[in-house]
């Protein structure tokens, strides 16, 4: 009576195995953390003409063609906000006219208390936009610039109401007005160092006034870290090894940074 004798194969590593070295694997895990790392960075950072929300007057205000006489101004749309959906959030652009020498800086508050449009009103500041100078006629007229600053925030769970500002440090208001909306309005402007995100704006001497300039600041959602981290795992994660024809000649293909991407998108 013979008898089968199963006798065990003798160990190998994988790298022996599958016919690539181990200097070969690491190669293919850098190239795919690098591809995350791409994508990630590819939709958290968008050019300074796109845009998903819109908050603010904006620049198609056809009688906005009154200037505030001199001195600086601190002022907030009170008739043009938006209220965003939980999530992380960039100021991309800062659009306005601009018809006067002066400057000019956005930012973005939130209602913390009070009624709108009442002296008890505060306002905190969320984002705050780069200064943006017009020294000379040259810089007259309809733009759009990078809003620049400390643009990101995020909105909580419930969703919150987002109101655009626009506020200057050098003499006068460069964007026009229009006697219609509604507007909390300062002059002269208050401290640039109040405009940190965080703080508390002061009372404004005007909470409540019937006009608006011709302004506006564009949006997008931004990935959350929990979900850059998920693009991360998706890379090592997509790293499917299949084989060519021909002996020991393997390949792996990357395709789950690609599919994650598309999820985002």
């Amino acid at each position: 009576m013979s008898t089968n004798k199963v006798v065990p194969m003798p160990y190998k590593p994988l790298t022996q195995k599958a016919g690539y070295s181990g200097a070969f694997l690491q190669k293919r895990i850098f190239q795919s953390l690098v591809a995350a790392a791409w994508i990630s960075a590819t939709l958290a950072v968008v050019g300074p003409a796109s845009a998903d929300y819109i908050v603010g007057p904006g620049v198609g205000i056809a009688s906005a063609t009154t200037y505030d006489s001199g001195g600086t101004r601190t002022n907030i749309a009170l008739s043009s906000p938006i209220t965003l959906p939980a999530g992380n959030y960039q100021a991309t652009n800062f659009s306005f006219i601009a018809g006067a020498i002066g400057d000019v800086m956005p930012f973005l508050a939130i209602l913390t208390s009070g009624t709108l449009g009442s002296s008890n009103e505060t306002f905190q500041v969320i984002a705050e936009g780069r200064d943006n100078n017009i020294s000379s006629s040259a810089g007259y007229g309809s733009q759009t610039t990078g809003f620049g600053g400390t643009n990101t925030f995020d909105v909580p769970a419930g969703g919150e109401t987002i109101f655009a500002g626009i506020t200057g440090t050098q003499g006068n208001n460069p964007v026009p007005l229009a006697y219609t909306g509604w507007d909390a309005h300062n002059p002269p402007a208050f401290p640039i160092a109040d405009f940190a995100p965080g703080n508390n704006l002061p009372a404004f001497a005007y909470p409540g006034l019937t006009r608006q300039y011709a302004f506006s600041i564009g949006l997008v959602s931004v990935p959350s870290p929990s979900a850059g981290l998920l693009i991360l795992c998706g890379a090592l994660g997509g790293l499917v090894w299949s084989k060519r024809k021909g002996p020991r000649k393997n390949k792996f293909i990357f395709y789950g940074a690609g599919v994650l991407a598309a999820g985002e998108a």
